[in-house]
């Protein structure tokens, strides 16, 4: 409670991501503030701080297509800002394994 009404507040969250408060309430539901809050709870703060790195800089298109030996053209079609962000919340320790994962099963969905 003490974090989500206290430590996760839109401001703080724009404060050390430096990004606009409007960008926070734009990119961010209240359930991932919640999952941030739940999930790291010592220090919720520093995961906010992981996941801005997770999308900035782990995700970019060449990562993405250096991990999955695809084309750039191929990580953008397939890769969008939503999934991006999702990948960079929900799987915040191995972004790009989750990516891996994520390319496997759409590859095996149309073999089948």
């Amino acid at each position: 409670k003490y974090n989500l009404e206290t430590v996760l507040t839109d401001q703080n969250i724009a404060d050390q991501l430096d990004w606009p408060v409007d960008k926070i309430k734009t990119l961010l539901t209240s359930a991932e503030i919640k999952g941030f809050a739940i999930r790291n709870s010592l220090d919720p703060l520093k995961a906010v701080r992981r996941f801005k790195y997770n999308l900035e800089t782990v995700l970019t298109d060449q990562n993405i297509a250096d991990q999955l030996d695809l084309s750039l053209d191929k990580v953008q079609t397939l890769f969008t800002p939503y999934l991006r962000k999702y990948v960079a919340v929900h799987h915040i320790m191995d972004p790009l394994a989750s990516c891996q994962r994520y390319y496997q099963t759409k590859t095996l969905d149309r073999e089948y």
